[in-house]
């Protein structure tokens, strides 16, 4: 398991970070984003409606069955996280030596 948590789906496999690699973290996610310039009411409606939707018991039971664990979060909270993983991967590339091409 590449999370920092064990995984709900296979509660025995234990972590990278269990198993000798301190702080070792790989976790796909997904996360809903729209266009620059989108009204903040508008980000807020959308916002509001994808975790009331995460939150619905046969949602999430639908994505647990496919090992998805939902994870609702503020726009300010997808924001923070997504500026920590992308400081946390130019920092990878870098030390191997990665350039970033636009």
């Amino acid at each position: 398991m590449t999370s920092l948590k064990r995984h709900f789906a296979i509660p025995d496999v234990p972590t990278v970070d269990e198993s000798g690699i301190p702080g070792f973290q790989v976790t796909a996610w997904y996360a809903n984003c729209a266009p620059a310039g989108v009204p903040t009411p508008i980000l807020n409606a959308l916002n509001a409606a994808v975790v009331k939707t995460l939150s619905m018991p046969e949602v999430r039971e639908r994505l647990m069955q496919s090992a998805v664990e939902p994870a609702p979060s503020t726009r300010e909270e997808l924001a923070a996280f997504i500026k920590a993983e992308i400081a946390k991967w130019r920092k990878v590339a870098q030390s191997a030596g990665i350039s970033v091409e636009y």
